[in-house]
């Protein structure tokens, strides 16, 4: 993957991720302020556990402000999940997250909260956060399909096929997340 930030960089990342396909996205429909909204979102979501996570979590109805982001320490966040939850506010307030290829935007209910979580493979946490739906329990912790299915993750036969399938890893609970 091409490492740095000239515009005319190549689209090589994972096809999940900002650097591959999802990255080639035109951002439409947005305003500046929208965008600094999806900013601040971000930036509270990074923020892990607590009460800057949880006001974040309701889209739209965030209670917080710009000025609440000085209360946080930038030395606690991750810079790869703010990016990464940036693209994903973005994505939301277009309508179209996940934007996964080949995927559809899911229905969105009222009143329903969604979480956002990392792979446990730190080159793609590093990229990219999932919500919950996508996502399955291995060993202990989240795990994203195409990490699973093409890393060195699960037992496999002689053939290297898998011996546990995707689809028959446990889904992630919010309780999950607590533990």
């Amino acid at each position: 993957m091409t490492n740095n930030l000239n515009s005319k960089r190549p689209y090589d990342g994972q096809s999940h991720t900002d650097a591959g396909e999802r990255g080639k996205t035109l951002v439409e429909g947005l305003t500046m302020r929208d965008v600094a909204d999806c900013f601040a979102r971000a930036l509270f979501q990074s923020s892990g556990e607590g009460p800057f996570y949880d006001a974040s979590a309701v889209g739209d109805g965030c209670r917080l402000s710009n000025q609440d982001m000085h209360r946080i320490d930038l030395n606690t966040i991750s810079p790869g999940a703010w990016q990464n939850s940036l693209t994903c506010e973005i994505e939301k307030m277009m309508g179209i997250f996940p934007n996964l290829p080949g995927s559809k935007p899911p229905a969105r209910q009222k009143g329903t909260v969604g979480a956002l979580v990392v792979c446990q493979n730190d080159s793609c946490a590093s990229e990219i956060s999932y919500p919950l739906d996508q996502v399955s329990m291995f060993e202990g912790a989240p795990i994203c399909q195409q990490c699973y299915e093409d890393g060195d993750y699960g037992a496999r036969d002689d053939k290297d096929n898998l011996l546990v399938h995707w689809g028959d890893l446990p889904a992630v609970s919010l309780e999950d997340l607590r533990a």
